[in-house]
């Protein structure tokens, strides 16, 4: 972060120095106590949760508290502490008075899938001119906000940001932190409903990037997505850009292709027609780098530079990679997150990409569905049957599918119902072999990958072990 004083900030909080030196340097901001180091400031918002015995034997650090008197005699002379009125306020102003410090593009980037990518997509093609910030290995809930913030500093050129809902009022949080003037929403299909309750809440979660960005700002949306089309952008009075297949997208994919690698396609755009290779297979990826290209032209100003810096990105790990597996067999790894777009996404490039090779399905847990749970497994089963999968083995919650698939007329002896992962192991090693297309879909990278036999598992079937 760029290094600033206590005396400078101040004013800014509307604060009052009980104690400690105006002249304090900071450069280092945060809400949680674990987190302070020497010139810290720290934003006391949750005082009944303090420890204030972690701060005596730390000097060079701002407390700024509504709460003074929860750490008299508790804290060190040499500790600065500041009092304000309101430290919801307080960290607001400061949190803002911070960002106007720098003039910059900032991308905002939502949506129920895609996001990581299209993050990564972004940061590939902005990096080829620009020093740039960005979410880290998709890591976009709102305790992250404020450290990216804080990151940004005297060299940063351009920004870009992951925005999660996890419940109502996420993106409008984090607009708030990072004060984009360009807003990106890829898609919108059923998900965080624990939070967010019913779906129409969450499609009114995802309007907060309406109101979010900056008034005179760009809003990129997809023309393609009819969820994304009930939302009322009567009120926005910047420029709108569309992407997608349609005819009323701006930046329109036509003649889309499966290469070696990823995707092709051409673009259209006033008129004009420009060839695009995307690193990663699906058309969903398509729609993905569509978003990226209308925002980095937005800021590059040029399409042909943007799609140059694109045939620089290589699709993000555990993102229908593609990697040889287990006795010779072929391994689509799409265990980032768990969906139901993602997932559909992921059965039609199986399909795709299958040739004349067995295709293996091994399906899980879908987070996040709440009352509309049992409806989504369902609607998987007929994509299941759909694409003809060959094999399907079910984890979980995902039995499901299963059920399902057997009530459409998909025979019992094409489905394996599992709990463990030794039982996913055993039941998938039969199928491992040359002719053999195995896709992974189940939520590893943010809920499994804690759990020990799940390791051993991915360890054991992406050959980890071995290279």
């Amino acid at each position: 972060m760029k290094s600033l004083s206590l005396g400078e900030i101040l004013p800014i909080m509307k604060g009052k120095l009980l104690q400690g030196n105006i002249d304090e340097k900071i450069i280092n901001v945060t809400t949680e106590p674990d987190e302070v180091q020497k010139n810290s400031l720290f934003f006391d918002v949750y005082p009944t949760l303090t420890d204030w015995n972690m701060f005596p034997f730390r000097d060079s650090v701002v407390i700024v508290t509504d709460h003074p008197w929860r750490m008299e005699g508790k804290v060190a002379r040499k500790i600065s502490v500041v009092y304000v009125k309101s430290i919801e306020q307080a960290y607001w102003a400061f949190v803002e008075f911070y960002r106007g410090l720098f003039d910059i593009p900032v991308i905002g980037v939502t949506g129920t899938c895609g996001k990581t990518t299209t993050t990564e997509m972004l940061k590939t093609v902005l990096s080829q001119n620009y020093c740039v910030q960005s979410t880290f290995d998709g890591k976009n809930s709102l305790s992250y906000n404020l450290p990216y913030v804080m990151e940004i500093d005297e060299q940063t050129e351009a920004a870009v940001y992951e925005m999660g809902v996890s419940h109502p009022g996420c993106i409008e949080n984090s607009c708030r932190h990072f004060q984009p003037q360009i807003g990106i929403i890829l898609n919108i299909g059923v998900y965080h409903l624990l939070g967010c309750k019913t779906f129409d809440n969450y499609i009114k979660a995802k309007k907060e990037m309406v109101k979010g960005i900056h008034p005179q700002g760009t809003l990129i949306l997809n023309a393609d997505d009819e969820n994304i089309g009930k939302i009322d952008v009567s009120s926005f009075q910047g420029e709108i850009v569309y992407f997608g297949t349609s005819e009323r997208a701006h930046f329109q994919a036509k003649n889309i292709r499966y290469e070696e690698g990823g995707m092709s396609y051409t673009l259209r755009k006033d008129n004009q027609k420009y060839p695009v290779f995307v690193s990663g297979y699906g058309e969903h990826n398509v729609l993905n780098s569509l978003a990226c290209l209308a925002a980095a032209t937005s800021i590059i100003g040029n399409v042909e530079q943007a799609i140059q810096g694109l045939s620089e990105f290589r699709q993000v790990r555990q993102h229908l990679e593609f990697l040889k597996g287990p006795k010779g067999c072929t391994l689509i790894d799409d265990t980032w997150n768990c969906t139901p777009p993602s997932m559909t996404s992921s059965l039609k490039v199986l399909t795709d990409t299958a040739q004349k090779r067995q295709k293996i399905a091994v399906l899980g847990y879908m987070p996040q569905l709440g009352d509309n749970a049992k409806d989504e497994y369902d609607n998987m089963a007929y994509h299941v049957k759909a694409a003809a999968v060959d094999h399907v083995i079910v984890i979980g919650e995902a039995r499901l599918i299963g059920q399902k698939a057997e009530k459409l007329g998909v025979s019992k002896k094409r489905i394996s119902y599992c709990e463990t992962a030794e039982e996913v192991q055993q039941a998938v090693t039969p199928f491992l072999k040359k002719n053999s297309l195995v896709l992974l879909k189940f939520p590893y990278k943010f809920r499994l990958s804690k759990d020990h036999a799940f390791q051993k598992f991915m360890q054991w079937i992406r050959m980890e072990n071995n290279q």
